[in-house]
C-alpha cells in the first residue's frame, strides 16, 4: 500500500494538446500499439505481464491523447454521416481498466471531439469536456491517475466564450463563459483527510495486585476519507494503553479510501480509571485522537457451587443411591486461599471433604457425597464450607429419602354389576378400575366363577374380547415407585366382558367376579372381593315396518334405463324377502297418490302363515301399481304410522319401529285424518288442494311424527322434480334421508336396492361392509374379499342381477367351507331368498368355534358363457343359486353386490341434521365402535359427489380439532365446504382399521344431504310456492338447530 501524492503544478491548463492516431507510442515504461486494420484492429497497451486492448469497431474511429508522459486517454467516436456518439475514456494504470470519463452524442461529425485540458508540468489533473454542437457537456477536472472528479459544473452550458481550467495556490478553477458572462467554479485541491473509528473504545476492567491477567486489546481504524494522500507520521502512547501493531506501518501514505488498522492493548499496573485516554495520532493533515476507555480495579476473592442443594431421590433403605459431586469453582481475581469443606457422615450421607487453595479460574475438582438410606421416611443434611469470599461460610445441603416398597391397594364397593340387556349373539364390556396408592407394584387376580361362567370374560382392556379367560392376574405400578421399579398411573382397568351366546331369557345369566392373591400391604392376604355379574340375553330387535311406496302419475316416468315405479317395486320386493320370516318381524305395504290404500295390512313375516312372505312379495308387484293421480305424501305416511303402531298380542323386550316413505315429487295434496273429520294434513304445514274429486284448498297441519318410529325418507328423480326441503322435514333424522337422482343405469342400475338393503341393515344392526358394481366377462372368476371377526355372529351377501341374468355366486370362508343355498356345513344357520333382480344368502356362524369362520372370506362370481333367468332353485347338485333355465351369453355382465355382518364392530356416519344452503359446510362425522368400546386409529374417509358430478375425498379425523369433540373418543369427523351447487350430495363413508383381535376391517356406509338454495323453497303445499316468512325462519333458527346438533351427538356417545 503506497500513495504518491498529485502535486499539481499551479497555472492554466494546457489547451494545445493534440487527439493522435500515431501507430506506436511509449511513455512511463509502457508500450502502445494502434493496429487501424487487419484481423484485429484496435488499440493495446503493455508493460511486462500486464495488458490492455480498446477494440476498433467497424463502424468507429480510434485516438489517444498521452498526458505529462504518463497517463493515457482513449477516445472512441462513431464514423459516417448523421450524428455521432464519442466515449471517452482513460486507462487506470492501478488495475490497468478503462475508466469512462463521459458520453456525448453529437448533432454530426463536423462536431469537434471532446476536449481534454491536462494540468501544466506532470498532467496530474485535467480538464475534460463534451461537444454536442450546442453545449459544452460534463464539464469537469479529474485526476490523471483514475479519473476521480476532483471539480465539476452542475449542468451543461452553452458556451459564449472559452472554457478552461486552472490550478491555484489553494484550489482548482474551471473558467466558463455563457450568456456572454464570465463565470468560475471553484474546488479545493485534493488534500488526504483522517477519520477514526470507533470515536472511542472501551475495555472490559482488569484486576490488579491478584491472579495474572492477560491485556485487553482492541482495534481503531484510521481511513482517508480525502482525495490524496494522507501521512501517518506517528501515534503517542497513553499511561497503561500502548500500540501493540499498525497495518500498515506507521509513517506510510494512505491513499484516498486506504485504511490502516491500529491495535492498541490496556496493560495497567495499578489500579486507576481512564474516561478517556487519548492517544495522538500525528498525521499529514493535523492531530487525531484514539480515545480508549478503561478501568484497572483491585483484585478480589469470589466463589462459584456448582450446586448448592443435592437431591438424592427416593430408593429403598440400605440400598446406595448414585454418587454426586460438588465442585467449587474459583471465578474471583485472587487465588482462594484456606477453603474448607469438613467430611460429612450422618443421616445416611458421607462425604471425604477439601482443604486447600483455589487458584484464580481453576476449580477444587469432584468432591464426592454418598447417600445410603438407613431409615423409611425423609433424611436431610447441611454442611458449611469456609473460605475467604463474601457470604462466607457458605451452606451446601443433602436431601434424599428412604423407602420401604408398599402397594397399597382401593377396590371399588363390592356391589353388583349389571351389564344390562344383550341381545343373543353379542357381546358387550364393561370396565372398573383398581388403584394402588402405595409406593411398590400391586399384584392381585381376578377370578370368574358360578352357573354361568362360560359367557363371561376377564379380557385384556385394550385386547380382545373374544375369547377371553375366566382368570387374569394384574399389575398396577405405583405413580412414584420406591427404587427401581417402573412407574405408572397407580391403577389397573379391570374389563369384564360378556358374549350372549346362550338363548333369550327374561332370567339373568350371573357368575361371580372375585379378586384375591394380592400383595397390599393395607388389607390382610386373605382379603377378598366378591362383585355379584348379571346380564339379560335379549332376542335379536325385532321389526315393524310400513313401505309406503308412491304410485302417482309421475312414477310411470324413467329415470334412466328403468322406469321409476318398477324400481319403487324391485326394491320394495327386496325388502319384503330380507325379512326375517318366523322370528317376529312385521310388515306392512302402503301405496298413495292423492290418497292412501293398504295393500297389506300389518302382518307377521311367515314362511307358512298367510300371507306368507312370498305372497306379500308378489302383491307389492301386483298391487301397487297402476301410477296415477296426484301426490298427497303426508297421506301415506301417516297410514304407514298408523300401521306402525298396530299393538301386538306379546311386546318384545327389544323392538324397532319405521317407515320408508318412497315418492317422486313434491306434495300437492292435503290429507284428511280421519275422513270427514274437518283435519287436514301435510308434510310441513301450509295451505295445498284438497285431494280429488274434491275442490279448493285447505289450510292443513303438519303431519305428527311419533318419536319412536324412524321414518326413512327416499326421493327418486331428478332434484329439480323433489321438494328437497319437504323431503327432508318428512325424514325422522338427517340420516334417515336417502335421495336417488342419478339415472338408474350402468352403475347406478340398482341404487334404489341398495338404499333398500343399506336402510334394512341398520334397522337389523347389521354393519354394511361394501356394495360395489362390476362387470364381468366370459371366462372371468370374480373374488369379492371381506373380513369376519371372531365376535361377528352372522352376515348377509346380497347380489344384484342387471335385468335379471343370474350368474352363480357363492361364498367361501377363510377355512375353505362353501356357503350356498343348498349347501350348508355344519354348525352354520343358512336362510336364502331372491327377487327378480335379486339373490341374497344370510347366514349365522357357528357358535363358540371363531378358528372356521373368523379371517378373510370371498364371495365368488362366475361368468361361465352363461346366463340363467327366472326363480333360482336351491339345489345342492347345482352350485351358485341359479335357475333352471339359461341361455349362451357371450357378452359382459353388470352386477352389483351389497356385504353386511352382524358385527359388534361398527361404524354409525352422520351428516348435518339442519338445513343447508349452498356455500354452508356439511358437518360429516362417524361413530367407530367394537362390543360398544371406542376404535381408535382408523382412517376414516368420504368420497362425496356433487349434484353435478364432482367429487372429492375427505378424510375424518379423531384428533379434537375437526369439530369431532374431544381426540382420540372413537369420534372421526370433518367439514365437508365444496356444497358449490344447489341439489343432493352423496356421501360414501369408509372405514378402514383393526379390531382388538388385530383383524382388518372395512366399513361402509352411504348417506345424502341436500343443498338448497339461499331463497329455499316454501312448503305451503301450492307446488313449491312458500310462504312469505319460511326463508327467515329457516335462517333464524340455524344456530338453535346448531346447539341440537351437538346435543344430538352427545346423546349418540352417552349410548355407546
Amino acid at each position: 500500500m503506497s500513495c504518491t501524492p498529485l502535486n499539481i503544478q499551479s497555472g492554466l491548463f494546457i489547451t494545445v494538446t493534440a487527439w493522435s492516431k500515431a501507430l506506436s507510442a511509449t511513455f512511463d515504461g509502457k508500450t502502445l500499439t494502434y493496429t487501424p486494420g487487419g484481423a484485429n484492429p484496435g488499440l493495446s497497451v503493455q508493460q511486462g505481464a500486464k495488458s490492455l486492448f480498446h477494440p476498433l469497431l467497424s463502424t468507429r474511429s480510434l485516438s489517444y491523447m498521452v498526458l505529462g508522459n504518463k497517463y493515457l486517454v482513449i477516445l472512441d467516436m462513431e464514423s459516417g454521416a448523421g450524428a455521432s456518439t464519442r466515449w471517452l475514456s482513460l486507462v487506470d494504470f492501478s488495475t490497468w481498466t478503462e475508466v469512462n470519463i463521459l458520453t456525448v452524442t453529437a448533432s454530426s461529425n463536423a462536431i469537434p471531439p471532446p476536449i481534454v485540458n491536462p494540468s501544466q508540468g506532470n498532467a496530474s489533473v485535467f480538464l475534460a469536456y463534451g461537444q454536442d454542437g450546442t453545449q459544452h457537456t460534463s464539464v469537469a477536472i479529474h485526476r490523471s491517475d483514475n479519473a476521480d472528479v476532483l471539480c465539476a459544473l452542475a449542468a451543461p452550458i452553452v458556451p459564449t466564450g472559452q472554457t478552461a481550467g486552472e490550478a491555484a495556490a489553494a484550489q482548482l478553477i474551471i473558467h466558463y463563459v455563457t450568456g456572454g458572462t464570465s463565470q468560475t467554479q471553484g474546488c479545493p485541491l485534493p488534500a488526504g483527510v483522517g477519520g477514526v473509528t470507533p470515536s472511542s473504545n472501551s475495555f472490559p476492567d482488569l484486576f490488579v495486585g491478584g491472579c495474572p491477567f492477560t491485556p485487553s486489546t482492541k482495534q481503531f481504524t484510521i481511513k482517508n476519507t480525502g482525495t490524496d494522500c494522507l501521512t501517518i507520521n506517528s501515534i503517542a502512547n497513553s499511561g497503561p494503553f500502548t500500540v501493540k501493531m499498525a497495518t500498515p506501518a506507521i509513517g506510510s501514505a494512505l491513499g484516498p479510501n486506504e485504511t490502516m488498522s491500529v491495535i492498541v492493548e490496556f496493560n495497567p499496573t495499578t489500579t486507576g480509571n481512564w474516561n478517556p485516554a487519548n492517544l495522538v495520532v500525528s498525521a499529514s493533515d493535523g492531530n487525531h485522537n484514539l480515545a480508549c476507555v478503561g478501568r484497572a480495579l483491585a483484585a478480589s476473592f469470589a466463589i462459584q457451587f456448582n450446586q448448592t442443594t443435592f437431591n438424592f431421590g427416593k430408593l429403598p433403605v440400605g440400598q446406595k443411591a448414585p454418587t454426586q459431586n460438588l465442585v467449587i469453582t474459583n471465578n474471583g481475581s485472587r487465588p482462594l486461599t484456606s477453603v474448607s469443606v469438613p467430611s460429612v457422615s450422618g443421616s445416611g450421607f458421607s462425604s471425604m471433604g477439601f482443604s486447600g487453595t483455589i487458584d484464580c479460574t481453576k476449580n477444587s475438582g469432584p468432591i464426592p457425597i454418598d447417600f445410603t438410606p438407613a431409615l423409611d421416611g425423609a433424611a436431610s443434611f447441611t454442611f458449611n464450607v469456609a473460605d475467604p469470599a463474601p457470604g462466607n461460610p457458605h451452606a451446601i445441603t443433602l436431601n434424599g429419602e428412604g423407602c420401604i416398597a408398599n402397594a397399597l391397594i382401593a377396590v371399588p364397593p363390592s356391589a353388583p354389576i349389571d351389564l344390562g340387556q344383550i341381545q343373543q349373539g353379542f357381546r358387550t364390556v364393561k370396565f372398573f378400575e383398581v388403584q394402588n396408592t402405595g409406593d411398590g407394584p400391586l399384584t392381585f387376580d381376578g377370578t370368574i366363577s358360578g352357573p354361568d361362567v362360560v359367557l363371561f370374560g376377564l379380557p385384556d382392556p385394550a385386547g380382545s374380547v373374544t375369547n377371553p379367560p375366566s382368570t387374569r392376574t394384574y399389575t398396577a405400578e405405583a405413580i412414584a415407585p420406591c427404587g427401581n421399579f417402573p412407574a405408572g398411573s397407580g391403577k389397573v382397568i379391570v374389563a369384564i366382558s360378556f358374549f350372549a351366546g346362550a338363548a333369550p331369557s327374561p332370567t339373568s345369566k350371573s357368575a361371580t367376579l372375585t379378586l384375591s392373591g394380592h400383595n397390599a400391604t393395607n388389607f390382610p392376604p386373605t382379603q377378598t372381593w366378591t362383585f355379584p355379574l348379571s346380564v339379560v340375553i335379549t332376542a335379536p330387535v325385532a321389526v315393524d315396518v310400513a313401505l309406503v311406496v308412491d304410485h302417482s302419475g309421475s312414477m310411470n316416468d324413467a329415470l334412466g334405463s328403468r322406469v321409476k315405479i318398477d324400481a319403487a317395486i324391485s326394491a320394495s320386493q327386496l325388502f319384503v324377502e330380507l325379512l326375517r320370516p318366523d322370528l317376529d318381524d312385521r310388515v306392512a305395504v302402503v301405496r298413495f297418490d292423492q290418497s292412501p290404500d293398504v295393500v297389506v295390512p300389518m302382518t307377521p313375516v311367515s314362511t307358512t302363515a298367510a300371507p306368507t312372505q312370498g305372497q306379500i312379495r308378489a302383491k307389492v308387484a301386483t298391487d301397487i301399481p297402476p301410477a296415477t293421480g296426484t301426490t298427497a305424501i303426508a297421506a301415506g305416511a301417516m297410514t304407514g304410522i298408523k300401521e306402525v303402531q298396530k299393538p301386538r298380542a306379546t311386546t318384545p323386550a327389544a323392538l324397532t319401529q319405521a317407515v320408508i316413505v318412497l315418492t317422486d315429487g313434491i306434495e300437492n295434496r292435503a290429507f284428511e285424518d280421519p275422513s270427514g273429520g274437518g283435519n287436514w294434513f301435510s308434510i310441513r304445514g301450509g295451505t295445498l288442494p284438497k285431494p280429488e274429486p274434491q275442490t279448493g284448498t285447505v289450510n292443513t297441519t303438519a303431519m305428527p311424527k311419533p318419536s319412536p318410529i324412524k321414518i326413512y325418507a327416499v326421493g327418486v328423480g331428478l332434484d329439480s322434480e323433489i321438494d328437497s326441503v319437504q323431503l327432508a322435514a318428512l325424514a325422522s333424522s338427517a340420516q334417515n334421508l336417502f335421495r336417488v337422482n342419478q339415472n338408474l343405469s350402468g352403475a347406478t342400475y340398482f341404487q334404489l336396492e341398495k338404499y333398500y338393503t343399506q336402510i334394512f341393515m341398520d334397522l337389523v344392526g347389521t354393519a354394511s361392509v361394501t356394495d360395489p358394481m362390476y362387470t364381468i366377462a366370459p371366462g372371468q372368476r370374480h373374488e369379492i374379499e371381506f373380513d369376519v371377526l371372531p365376535g361377528d355372529v352372522e352376515a348377509l351377501v346380497v347380489l344384484f342381477d342387471y335385468e335379471g341374468m343370474r350368474l352363480p355366486f357363492y361364498c367361501l370362508s377363510p377355512s375353505g367351507e362353501i356357503i350356498d343355498a343348498g349347501l350348508i356345513p355344519p354348525g352354520y344357520q343358512l336362510r336364502s331368498g331372491w327377487t327378480p333382480q335379486t339373490r341374497f344368502l344370510t347366514f349365522k356362524m357357528p357358535a363358540l368355534d371363531p378358528k372356521r369362520y373368523a379371517g378373510r372370506w370371498k364371495v365368488v362370481i362366475e361368468h361361465r358363457g352363461q346366463v340363467c333367468m327366472g326363480p333360482p332353485v336351491e339345489n345342492g347338485d347345482r352350485r351358485g343359486f341359479l335357475p333352471k333355465e339359461c341361455r349362451t351369453e357371450k357378452n359382459p355382465v353388470l352386477y352389483g353386490i351389497a356385504i353386511g355382518v352382524g358385527s359388534n364392530f361398527r361404524m354409525a356416519p352422520f351428516v348435518t341434521p339442519p338445513p343447508v344452503y349452498v356455500g354452508d359446510p356439511i358437518l360429516l362425522s362417524a361413530m367407530v365402535t367394537e362390543a360398544g368400546l371406542p376404535v381408535l386409529g382408523c382412517t376414516v374417509t368420504v368420497h362425496a359427489t356433487s349434484p353435478s358430478g364432482g367429487s372429492w375425498t375427505l378424510t375424518l379425523f379423531d384428533d379434537g380439532a375437526h369439530a369431532d369433540a374431544a381426540a382420540n373418543d372413537g369420534e372421526y369427523a370433518n367439514w365437508f365446504t365444496q356444497t358449490f351447487d344447489a341439489g343432493t350430495y352423496h356421501f360414501l363413508f369408509r372405514a378402514v382399521g383393526v379390531s382388538r383381535d388385530g383383524q382388518p376391517v372395512v366399513r361402509e356406509a352411504a348417506r345424502d344431504k341436500v343443498a338448497l338454495d339461499r331463497q329455499p323453497p316454501g312448503g305451503g303445499g301450492d307446488g313449491g310456492h312458500g310462504r312469505d316468512d319460511e326463508c327467515c325462519k329457516e335462517l333464524i333458527h340455524r344456530v338453535d338447530k346448531q346447539l341440537r346438533l351437538l346435543e344430538e351427538i352427545a346423546e349418540r356417545k352417552r349410548k355407546a
